[in-house]
Formats: structure tokens, C-alpha cells, sequence
């Protein structure tokens, strides 16, 4: 009979739908550990919860605005916010650094990162080298995952319009 219960109980889990937790980088209630596990109070008490119940999941973390989206269009079922913390959209600047100028650039660079600013600081290779590879992956990285918007402003904007029309046509949020 006990073997029975477990059986019926490991039957059960598999039949529930997996649901997915995202979460906000809040140590220690919520973080993604060096080994890339979501590890923090709320994490431990929502995987037990889950687990007790029967149900498989998935733990995710998300930069405010998507979590928000994924909560809107059902992606993420679950979400634990973090008190006092506003849900804000990702910013993320994109500079190439000219020879010589990196100590120039490194003071507003910082002041960026401390207002919460995702800051790509890069040599710059050539002097046609303003647009590269990393730039126009993350941005496709971020439209895949559900891009809200999307704002550029650059000096070289013949470099981003093929990937920006894309973009365009199939839309954001």
C-alpha cells in the first residue's frame, strides 16, 4: 500500500502543468547563485510549496518590466515582488571605447551602472567599429524574451536599421 501512495503521488506531479516562477535579483529573499540556481528565502519557501503540492517548476530571473509582461500574457504563472523595489524597465547603454579614452569614459560609465544601468563598454577595434555583434545579439536576446520598447540613439544609425526594422515588424509588448 505504501508503495502504491508513492507511486500515486510521483503520477500525480507529472501530470500537473509546469509553472513558472520569475523573480526579481533581491538577496537575500531572491538570487541566481555562482552556479546559476535561484537560491533565497521566498525561492525556498515557493520551491517547497510547489514541490508539496505536486507541481514542477521552473525558476527564472527577470528584469522588472518582463517579469510584469510575463505575468500579463501568461508566460510566468507565478511572481513574488520585492517590497519597496518599483518594477522598472532595463536600460542598457552600448559604448566602444577609442584607444587612450578609457579613463575618460570609466567615471560615467560607473554613474550609469550605479542608477541601474546595464552598461556594455567595449574596445573599439576600428574606427568603423561603433556597432558590433554583442550589441545587436543582446538587443535580439531582449526581443525574444519580450522587449517593451525599445529606444536607440546613435551617431551610427545606418548600423542598427536592418535589425530595428525587424524589430518594428513584429512588434514589442
Amino acid at each position: 500500500m505504501l508503495a502504491g501512495l508513492c507511486l500515486s503521488s510521483l503520477g500525480v506531479a507529472s501530470e500537473r502543468p509546469l509553472v513558472r516562477f520569475a523573480y526579481l535579483e533581491f538577496p537575500p529573499f531572491s538570487y541566481t547563485d555562482e552556479q546559476g540556481q535561484a537560491r533565497g528565502e521566498i525561492i525556498g519557501i515557493i520551491r517547497q510549496l510547489l514541490q508539496q503540492a505536486g507541481y514542477p517548476a521552473e525558476f527564472r530571473s527577470l528584469p522588472g518590466a518582463r517579469l510584469y509582461k510575463g505575468l500579463v500574457d501568461g508566460s510566468i504563472q507565478m511572481s513574488a515582488g520585492a517590497p519597496g523595489v518599483p518594477t522598472e524597465p532595463e536600460a542598457t547603454v552600448f559604448t566602444n571605447i577609442a584607444a587612450g579614452s578609457a579613463d575618460v569614459v570609466r567615471p560615467w560609465v560607473e554613474a550609469l551602472r550605479n542608477v541601474g544601468f546595464a552598461v556594455f563598454a567595449k574596445p573599439k577595434v576600428d574606427e568603423d567599429s561603433d556597432v558590433d555583434g554583442d550589441m545587436l545579439a543582446h538587443i535580439a536576446l531582449r526581443h525574444r524574451e519580450g522587449l517593451a520598447n525599445l529606444l536607440v540613439a546613435s551617431a551610427d544609425g545606418q548600423a542598427f536599421r536592418t535589425p530595428l526594422e525587424d524589430i518594428a515588424r513584429s512588434g514589442t509588448g
